[in-house]
C-alpha cells in the first residue's frame, strides 16, 4: 500500500515534544503524519502534502494559529 492511500495529518507546533507524542498517537490510527514547528514550514508541508486534518497551535514563533 503506497503513502497516497493512507490519511495524511500534519502537526504545526513549536513544542518538539508535544509534536512527536502527537504524531505517534496519530500514526498509531492509521495516518501518515508531518510534522512543523512554524507557520511557514506548515504551509511548505501543505504545499508537498495536502494533509485530511490539521492540528495546530494557536501560538507559534511567526505568528498566531488562528
Amino acid at each position: 500500500m503506497s503513502t497516497a492511500e493512507f490519511p495524511h495529518a500534519l502537526v504545526v507546533d513549536d513544542n518538539p515534544d508535544a509534536s512527536e507524542l502527537l504524531a505517534l498517537l496519530i500514526e498509531a490510527e492509521g495516518f501518515t503524519v508531518a510534522t512543523a514547528r512554524t507557520l511557514g514550514q506548515g504551509r511548505e508541508e501543505i504545499d508537498r502534502q495536502k494533509p485530511d486534518i490539521l492540528f495546530l497551535d494557536l501560538n507559534l514563533p511567526d505568528g498566531s494559529g488562528l
